[in-house]
């Protein structure tokens, strides 16, 4: 599995806001996002919901799904 992220600010796929906040993915090829909508929350989107907590790990810690995640 390849997690990438998104780090040019035009992309068709995903958001201007998600762009902007850095928070576009791609794994395998196909397109999650993660906006952040309040303090403490934040949208999740993408084909499969298994693959959230790797966006939201890669987002946060820079790395791929591991115990530090939790």
């Amino acid at each position: 599995m390849e997690i990438k992220r998104v780090t040019e600010y035009n992309n068709p796929l995903f958001s201007q806001i998600v762009l902007n906040q850095r928070g576009a993915f791609l794994i395998d090829e196909e397109p999650y996002e993660i906006e952040i909508i309040s303090s403490d929350s934040a949208s999740v989107k993408g084909k499969n919901r298994e693959n959230y907590v790797l966006c939201i790990c890669k987002s946060f810690t820079g790395l791929t799904y591991t115990s530090y995640c939790f």
